[in-house]
C-alpha cells in the first residue's frame, strides 16, 4: 500500500513504537493461532475501501495496488490455513531488528539490505548465531500493530505474497521485531523470524546431534527409499545446499565453540523466496582461549 503525498488529515494521536513493537509480535501470534479467526479483521479493513483508496477513520487515505483483490486472496488463504504454534520472542531477533528499523528510519530507505548494505543473516549475527532458516519482513506507514499485520497479509503489490509465507511458515520458531520513525514512511516496522537463535560461539544442533541425526536419516532412507533426486548446481558443489537455493554467500570465520577457537565456513542461500538457509563447516580445532588472559593458547586437534 502506498500512501499518497498529500496529508490533510491530522493523525490519531502520537504513536507509542515500544509498545507498538511489542503489540506486533503479539498480533502475528493472534493471525498464526487463529487464521480463521482473523478473516473478521480483514473483512472490516476492507469496508473502508473506495476503489483502490482505503479511507481508514481518523487516517489518511492509502492508495492501494489492487484494491480489495488483494483482501479477498488474502481472506481465502486465511479460510484455508491451519492453526499453527505461536512464535517465541527473541531478544536477539529484536536487537538485529531495531538496527536495521534505526538505520533506514533515519535515512529513508525502503530495503531490506542496510545503508552499509548489510542483510538481516549479517545483523543477527552480531548478536547470535542462527540455524536452518531466516527471513524478514517490513511494512511502512501501518500504525497500528493490526494495520501492521493485514498490510503482511494482503502483500498489496506483491504478487508472490512474501510476506504472508513467511508468517506462516511452519519451520520458524522464534520471532523478533522493532518499530521506528521512518524519515519518509512515517513508522518502519521490521519483524525476523528464525528457525532456531542460539548464543553467540555455541554448537549448532544439527552439529551436536549429527552422527546420531546421520544414522537415523540412513535408517529412515532404507525403510522409505525415494527416488533419486537431480541434485542443483549448488548441491553438486555442497551436497547440504537446499533445493530451491538462487545464490550464497560464502564467509570464513573463526569462532569460538565451548571455549576452542575454530575456522569455520559459513555458507548463506539466499532461496528463490528471498528466505536464508545457512550451513557451516568447522575445520579441525587448532587452540583453545586463555579467557583470563584474552589470549589464545596453541593446542593440539
Amino acid at each position: 500500500m502506498k500512501r499518497p503525498a498529500y496529508k490533510d488529515k491530522e493523525k490519531k494521536g502520537e504513536i507509542d513504537f515500544s509498545q507498538l513493537t511489542t503489540d506486533v509480535i503479539k498480533e502475528i501470534n493472534k493471525a498464526r493461532s487463529d487464521p480463521n479467526g482473523y478473516i473478521d479483521v480483514l473483512e472490516k479493513d476492507k469496508a473502508y475501501l473506495k476503489e483502490n483508496i482505503l479511507y481508514r477513520p481518523d487516517e489518511d487515505p492509502l492508495r492501494t495496488t489492487e484494491g480489495e483483490v488483494a483482501y479477498d486472496e488474502a481472506i481465502e488463504f486465511l479460510r484455508n490455513q491451519e492453526a499453527l504454534d505461536e512464535l517465541e520472542k527473541n531478544k536477539y531477533l529484536s536487537l538485529a531488528c531495531a538496527d536495521h528499523a534505526n538505520d533506514i528510519g533515519t535515512s529513508g530507505a525502503f530495503s531490506h539490505e542496510g545503508t552499509n548494505k548489510e542483510t538481516i543473516s549479517q545483523r543477527v549475527e552480531n548478536y547470535a548465531e542462527w540455524d536452518f532458516v531466516l527471513c524478514q519482513n517490513i511494512d511502512f506507514g501501518a500504525r497500528t500493530a493490526e494495520q501492521v499485520v493485514i498490510s503482511l497479509l494482503t502483500g498489496d503489490g506483491d504478487k508472490q505474497r512474501t510476506h504472508r509465507k513467511n508468517m506462516f511458515r511452519k519451520d520458524i520458531h522464534f520471532i523478533g521485531s522493532s518499530c521506528a520513525p521512518h524519515k519518509e514512511a512515517e513508522v518502519v516496522s521490521v519483524v525476523a523470524y528464525a528457525g532456531n537463535v542460539r548464543e553467540l560461539n555455541t554448537v549448532a544442533p544439527e552439529v551436536k546431534d549429527f552422527i546420531s541425526n546421520h544414522i537415523k536419516k540412513i535408517e529412515e532412507e532404507k525403510k522409505n527409499p525415494q527416488p533419486k533426486k537431480i541434485k542443483t548446481k549448488f548441491q553438486l558443489e555442497d551436497p547440504d545446499a537446499p533445493d530451491n537455493a538462487v545464490n550464497y554467500v560464502t564467509f570464513k570465520k573463526m569462532k569460538l565453540v565451548e571455549d576452542r577457537a575454530k575456522h569455520c565456513t559459513q555458507r548463506v542461500y539466499t532461496l528463490d523466496d528471498g528466505t536464508h538457509h545457512i550451513v557451516e563447516i568447522f575445520d579441525d580445532l587448532k587452540v583453545k582461549a586463555d579467557t583470563s588472559k584474552g589470549t589464545k593458547k596453541e593446542e593440539k586437534a
